[in-house]
């Protein structure tokens, strides 16, 4: 309705009537200079989708939406992407229940410091790639009530939240996970990342899962399952501290792309199963120590 409005600085809504709206699809999309905007008037109640309704508005720094109601919303894709001087958005009363697509929602909101999601239960996503990518000055994430079951894409999930210090994602089921490339790219100051829990025997695609976790200092990835993975590139690049990684429950029959999986790991101590994983041993740099299992 409003897309690629770039001029516009401000809009009063309170006329509006959305009674039987179902889609306010990229509705405010691309309004550069739009400051703020309240929608408090707006009915939801049979809204469908909100995909890309604020995206690219690099100008607006307050939204309000304590009248929406989001049940029956199955599509939240670039809800918010892209809105570079949002520091903080209201979302706790967001029933998220019904969304399949989250991919890129929060995504380059390089504004926030925190978002609370400590309400939001995910039972239908499917697909979170670059979900909060590019949020690098975000420092703390609730996930506690994310229900990770359907989801089949986590790609770029957490890439470049580079102001992390922690993050909880024991909880995550990854059961039908089969994209987990870049999930945890460019997360510089995370020391711990727990996947322990993580069920991989779907996933296709692990390249530069880790890349450039330059604070990384061990990984437990025993539980991993690899038979089906066809893209390990780049996995560990740049894991410049890391020191001690065991692959030796590792299985790259069907790997087909593995360049510079463990360039920049200095000080890494590997054990790998070499028949096992005998694709990817002429790969592995010279200083890298490396313990084969046989």
């Amino acid at each position: 309705m409003f897309s690629h409005c770039e001029s516009l600085t401000s809009i009063d809504m309170s006329g509006f009537k959305t009674r039987e709206a179902l889609s306010f699809e990229n509705m405010f999309n691309h309004c550069h200079k739009l400051r703020s905007i309240d929608l408090q008037s707006f009915s939801t109640d049979k809204l469908k989708q909100m995909s890309g309704m604020f995206q690219s508005c690099e100008s607006i720094t307050s939204i309000n939406l304590s009248s929406f109601k989001t049940e029956q919303i199955n599509y939240m894709s670039n809800l918010f992407s892209n809105c570079i001087s949002l520091e903080k958005i209201n979302i706790t009363h967001f029933d998220i229940s019904n969304v399949e697509d989250m991919s890129y929602m929060f995504y380059n909101c390089s504004s926030f410091t925190s978002i609370d999601l400590s309400n939001f239960k995910t039972i239908n996503a499917k697909d979170m790639s670059y979900l909060f990518g590019n949020c690098y000055l975000l420092k703390e994430l609730n996930l506690t009530l994310f229900d990770t079951s359907n989801v089949i894409s986590m790609k770029n999930m957490f890439f470049n939240c580079s102001s992390l210090i922690s993050l909880n994602i024991i909880n995550f089921n990854t059961e039908n996970v089969q994209d987990m490339s870049y999930i945890f790219s460019n997360c510089l100051n995370l020391k711990i990342i727990d996947v322990s829990n993580f069920n991989t025997h779907l996933v296709k695609n692990m390249s530069g899962m880790f890349n450039n976790c330059t604070s990384l200092i061990s990984l437990d990835l025993f539980n991993f399952n690899t038979y089906n993975v066809i893209d390990i590139s780049k996995m560990f690049y740049f894991c410049s501290n890391l020191l001690y990684l065991n692959m030796a429950t590792f299985f790259l029959y069907q790997v087909e792309k593995y360049a510079t999986i463990f360039d920049g790991c200095y000080h890494l101590n590997l054990t790998i199963a070499s028949d096992y994983c005998y694709k990817i041993m002429d790969t592995i740099p010279d200083y890298v120590m490396v313990n084969e299992i046989i």
